[in-house]
């Protein structure tokens, strides 16, 4: 069993279907989990699933754990395609016991060409709380700018709606490090500032790049990451001393 004061703010390399299996219970403050999918063809062997059954079949698995490890006031964030969200859904909610408070979609302009369908151009997130009456919200730190000419807005900002309109990062932006499924330093932002308070455990038990410990390093947040590549690994160990 992991002792969490050893492993905040580092990175555990290896298969987050064993290693979530050693955390403690009520063990940390949210979760932010955008996991392989299984869909996109440039994605390398590891994270290749054959079909949606396997795909569910893996998300059970991992998906079982967040009601055990999350603290009593803890929330996630679960990542999931368009054709399973709903069957992610119902698992979360009637087998995990957790609730649904948002179902976000995540809008950005970039993404793949198909053939024979609507080009797809967005992903769903799955925003989740283990009790109901008591998880944390801080509304203040997400709200965004409104029309500063209609005098009914708020002239703080308002808070984002469920659709989320965040451009996913470019190869020549400065925040791309060459991870195909990184994701923007704003859009974890938005789930850490919301979901989460100063000093908080942000659990990531699919690493990727290192994106959860860009913005919890910048806010003044623990994390603990998982990944199972080991180039990712080492992707995101670098990016974790450019910021230190």
């Amino acid at each position: 069993m992991y002792n969490i004061d050893e492993i905040k703010n580092k990175i555990i390399c290896g298969d987050c279907l064993e290693k979530l299996k050693l955390f403690p219970d009520n063990a940390v403050d949210l979760i932010i989990a955008d996991p392989p999918y299984g869909v996109a063809t440039i994605a390398p062997e590891w994270d290749k699933i054959r079909d949606k059954k396997e795909y569910l079949k893996f998300s059970y698995k991992w998906m079982r754990e967040i009601p055990r490890i999350l603290k009593p006031h803890g929330t996630a964030y679960i990542f999931a395609t368009f054709d399973a969200v709903a069957e992610i859904k119902i698992f979360l909610v009637y087998y995990c016991r957790l609730h649904l408070i948002n179902w976000i979609i995540w809008k950005f302009d970039l993404g793949y060409h198909p053939r024979r369908r609507y080009k797809v151009r967005a992903t769903h997130i799955l925003y989740v709380v283990k009790n109901l009456d008591n998880y944390v919200f801080n509304k203040e730190s997400i709200r965004i700018l409104s029309n500063p000419k209609d005098r009914r807005c708020n002239p703080l900002g308002q808070i984002p709606s469920d659709v989320w309109d965040i451009s996913e990062p470019r190869k020549n932006s400065k925040e791309y490090v060459g991870h195909k499924g990184q994701k923007p330093i704003s859009l974890i932002k938005r789930m850490v500032l919301a979901s989460s308070n100063e000093e908080d455990i942000i659990l990531d038990p699919f690493f990727g790049s290192g994106t959860t410990d860009v913005v919890c390093k910048n806010l003044n947040r623990d994390f603990i990451g998982i990944e199972i590549c080991p180039e990712y690994c080492r992707m995101a160990r670098k990016r974790i001393d450019e910021i230190c």
